[in-house]
């Protein structure tokens, strides 16, 4: 009895052992088969792996966002606030300016008829004088004095050099054009003759070209 128990265990595992030999050899057999099918079966596959991924994702972005809101107001705002900056800027490019054309004289200079603080005073526009430059005589007659006049700085002009008197203007007004604060030198006594419209009035300019033979000077509001 116990032989015979004993060949049937053994019959048993070499069954065993003979079915998974076969089994072995049959995938070694048809790998290659099997191989191929899954390769032309594996586009579609990678296809709807890749849907099933983003399903969640698209969904979700198909739901209002927590803030998307108050994001949307603040955009809209922004540009509210551009488009009124870029009118308010076309606005002021676009409004004509205050402008005087003036023609040159016999000897092509020119001149101006300036209101300095209430008073008519002659100016020869000159771009190489740094201030505008007035003559003691013209000094005076706009109110200024020997004492208030401190002749501490030093200037060329058509009779060498000069000592003159740094002052501030309240106002230089030439046609339409009117500049605040104007910084200007007065000359010593005997010193000058001509007064002069220098670059401390033409700098404040938003416009100074010659066209035409004419001088052009713009000033925007």
């Amino acid at each position: 009895m116990a032989f015979r128990s004993g060949m049937r265990r053994a019959l048993r595992e070499a069954g065993m052992w003979l079915a998974v030999a076969g089994t072995g050899a049959a995938s070694f057999y048809y790998f290659e088969d099997v191989y191929r099918i899954v390769e032309r079966q594996w586009p579609g596959m990678q296809s709807s792996i890749a849907s099933d991924a983003r399903m969640p994702a698209e969904t979700g972005a198909l739901e209002p966002r927590a803030g998307s809101g108050a994001s949307q107001d603040g955009l809209a705002a922004e540009l509210r606030r551009s488009v009124t900056e870029f009118d308010s800027f076309v606005e002021k490019v676009t409004q004509p300016g205050r402008s005087v054309t003036l023609n040159p004289n016999l000897y092509g200079h020119y001149i101006v008829e300036a209101d300095i603080g209430g008073t008519t005073v002659e100016l020869l526009t000159d771009t190489g004088a740094t201030y505008v430059a007035l003559n003691y005589e013209t000094a005076i007659k706009l109110g200024f004095t020997q004492q208030t006049l401190r002749f501490t700085s030093r200037s060329s002009t058509a009779n060498g050099i000069a000592r003159v008197a740094p002052v501030t203007l309240d106002y230089v007004r030439i046609g339409s054009i009117l500049v605040r604060d104007v910084k200007a030198v007065i000359a010593e006594p005997g010193k000058m003759t001509q007064n002069l419209l220098g670059m401390s009035f033409i700098n404040r300019l938003s416009g100074f070209e010659l066209r035409g033979g004419r001088l052009l000077m713009v000033q925007h509001p």
